[in-house]
């Protein structure tokens, strides 16, 4: 009865064993799976290869320009017509640098308007407002030095 009783209870703790390597078992294939369909990790680990992929399903998803049907003109009315000069394409170069351009004077306009935005802060800290009239008057016991920012009384902050 003895080895009855332990081989139950050596089924019953290996069947526990069991079930506890099952639910790490689990818990470890839904990370996997959460991980697989978690597109943010794939942005964080390699950027350019997911701004090369969005490129081109983009490139692939946006249709191409469909061209006008040409209607052929009855040989009176085509002598009455001038025929246009065809365009010529702009140059290669010329096109690289009208997106280097739209590229670079957004950039160069911010870092403008930064500039402007710290030399004007600069100009207030330098130059405190004026005396509010009635509030504030001048010791006359006092010499004021006009190169100070306390001159003439007026408010220093700080």
């Amino acid at each position: 009865m003895a080895n009855v009783q332990e081989s139950a209870d050596d089924i019953r703790r290996r069947m526990a064993e069991i079930r506890s390597e099952l639910h790490h078992d689990m818990n470890a294939v839904v990370e996997g799976a959460e991980a697989a369909v978690d597109w943010r990790s794939y942005l964080r680990e390699r950027p350019w290869v997911s701004l090369g992929t969005a490129f081109a399903i983009g490139y692939l998803l946006v249709p191409r320009r469909v061209q006008a049907p040409r209607v052929e003109v009855a040989p009176v009315m085509a002598a009455a017509i001038q025929p246009e000069a065809p365009k010529s394409r702009p140059s290669f170069l010329w096109q690289a640098l009208k997106t280097v351009g739209g590229l670079a004077i957004p950039v160069a306009a911010r870092a403008a308007q930064g500039y402007a935005v710290r030399w004007v802060e600069g100009f207030l800290a330098d130059h405190p407002p004026g005396p509010e009239f009635g509030n504030i008057t001048p010791d006359p016991t006092r010499t004021y030095d006009p190169r100070t920012r306390e001159r003439h009384g007026f408010p220093t902050r700080g």
